[in-house]
């Protein structure tokens, strides 16, 4: 059975594109937390993380990022921050994003553990490996969202742990959301795939540090890897050029060479449509794909430079024409 609300809001929504979005979404967050480095403060970080999300033409989030540090990292998004925290050598910190792209909401958040820290890194551990049981428990026992968060907090129970988070689990997708608006761990019916965030914060019983993961609950054929490409047309060869926009690998798949094979299937698309040439940007500090962009071949067109009007220099400029 299914509540009504939420089974007309599924029905409107792409759950393809919703996770493409979440992949999106876990890209960014992993280029966040690459930012994130002993000496920074929250707020710098939070600072630093608007400042991605604009450079990724995100204008619009279902909240702010959440980055907490050391003791902060037991405060729920209900929490507001009484003490901005400096990251230490040795500490641990969450982030939690909820990018709003096409139209869809993204959301994606994590720990991450600085130095060695026992405490830290069970905490870190634990926060996945509850998260990645709870998909599991979903996936086979078809479980309502009541029971499923049931079975969280024995987990977390079991693991030494204190659940530290209601409401829990969300709807997600087209936004502004509809639909079932309590937390997941109050839904009285099996979630359905594809429209469902699961989250988990976790906290020592005594101790102020805390954990938390979150991603799209999903069953089969996990998206692990993406290419976005597109075709445009070059005057001077009178050829169509295919020009790769983005290649994201999600970061436990790198290095099984998926990245490598997408690239190679943009060549193969590129040769059999008679392209002039294939074309893409790379950022200057990626020295692991320039690398490997050298290494085949490619060359630096330095001769030219890249201009771009965003969103709100496009309608200026309409306004003043």
């Amino acid at each position: 059975m299914q509540d009504i609300s939420v089974k007309e809001y599924t029905q409107k929504q792409i759950i393809e594109e919703s996770k493409k979005v979440a992949v999106k979404a876990k890209r960014i967050l992993q280029e966040i937390s690459t930012f994130i480095k002993p000496g920074i403060s929250e707020s710098e970080a939070k600072l630093k993380a608007d400042e991605i999300l604009r450079a990724h033409e995100i204008r619009k989030n279902w909240h702010n990022p959440y980055i907490n540090f050391g003791t902060n990292s037991v405060l729920t998004f209900l929490d507001k921050t009484k003490e901005t925290m400096v990251l230490r050598d040795i500490d641990i910190a969450y982030v939690d994003i909820g990018p709003i792209i096409n139209g869809i909401e993204g959301d994606a958040g994590h720990t991450l553990v600085f130095g060695e820290d026992k405490l830290f890194k069970e905490l870190q551990f634990q926060s996945k490996r509850i998260f990645d049981l709870g998909v599991k428990y979903w996936k086979e026992k078809k479980p309502t969202g009541i029971d499923l968060y049931q079975y969280i907090h024995k987990l977390t129970e079991d693991a030494g742990f204190v659940f530290h988070l209601n409401p829990a689990g969300h709807l997600i997708g087209s936004f502004p959301h509809i639909g079932w608006k309590k937390g997941l761990n109050t839904y009285p019916y099996t979630p359905e795939e594809g429209v469902w965030i699961l989250e988990v914060q976790i906290r020592h019983p005594e101790k102020s540090y805390g954990a938390f993961y979150e991603y799209l609950a999903e069953v089969n054929n996990k998206p692990v890897a993406y290419a976005f490409y597109f075709f445009t047309y070059s005057s001077f060869l009178a050829k169509p050029t295919l020009y790769l926009e983005d290649i994201f690998v999600l970061p436990e798949y790198r290095s099984k060479g998926i990245g490598k094979a997408l690239f190679k299937h943009c060549v193969k698309m590129a040769h059999e449509e008679d392209c002039g040439r294939m074309e893409w940007m790379v950022l200057d500090w990626n020295k692991t794909a320039i690398d490997f962009y050298e290494k085949v071949g490619a060359q630096q067109i330095k001769e030219w430079l890249p201009y771009r009007l965003d969103e709100q220099n496009l309608e200026k400029l309409l306004k003043n024409i």
